[in-house]
């Protein structure tokens, strides 16, 4: 039964998926700090915002101006997210590893359509729903309450990004590695640099 082996097998892809991306892990939070993160220097043109709080995930707070940009992506990312399913559905078990699937996930409090893109190792992806183990320390409380390595359950229509790399990335923080998907992060390493 599929259901008795998905917890040691879930728990195999979070401890992959956070060696692999361990420096893509990435929240987006809509609301702007209450003070400006320091910045750092990049090779871009404009101050990395990208920031590592104690959840030791990379946080991308996004700028008013961006937000336009981000919303294209995640819109680009969910118009591909069928796609992406049925590769995934078709996947080698040595392959699945390295998926990941972004989910703008609520968030406990008022406003009710505040939310925290995080990352989930998929186990289970219907048409309908996406089901997997949490892969991304939350930096506020998630409505459902889960916390990192948690097994998660959210409709497709949260999708916010999905990536997967066609190669073993050779560090954890190798964005260039061959990867499909990753509009979010591809939009925010332009913008930002590089998370460090």
């Amino acid at each position: 039964m599929p259901e008795i082996n998905a917890m040691p097998r879930a728990r195999y892809i979070v401890k992959l998926l956070c060696a692999a991306l361990a420096c893509l892990l990435c929240s987006c939070d809509r609301q702007q700090p209450q003070s400006p993160p320091a910045a750092t220097t990049q090779a871009s043109t404009r101050p990395s915002l990208w920031r590592t709080l104690e959840s030791a995930s990379p946080v991308a707070v996004v700028s008013p101006g961006d937000e336009l940009k981000l919303r294209a992506a995640i819109e680009q990312a969910r118009s591909s997210a069928e796609q992406a399913r049925q590769k995934w559905f078709y996947a080698s078990a040595d392959d699945r590893p390295r998926w990941a699937v972004k989910w703008a996930a609520p968030l406990v409090g008022k406003p009710a359509d505040q939310t925290e893109h995080v990352w989930v190792a998929p186990v289970h992806w219907s048409p309908f729903r996406i089901e997997g183990v949490l892969a991304s320390t939350p930096v506020k409380d998630l409505a459902c309450g889960k916390h990192l390595g948690d097994l998660v359950s959210f409709p497709v229509e949260e999708i916010s990004d999905w990536i997967h790399f066609t190669t073993q990335p050779a560090s954890a923080a190798e964005l260039s590695s061959p990867h499909e998907g990753g509009f979010t992060l591809q939009l925010l390493s332009e913008q930002y640099g590089t998370p460090k």
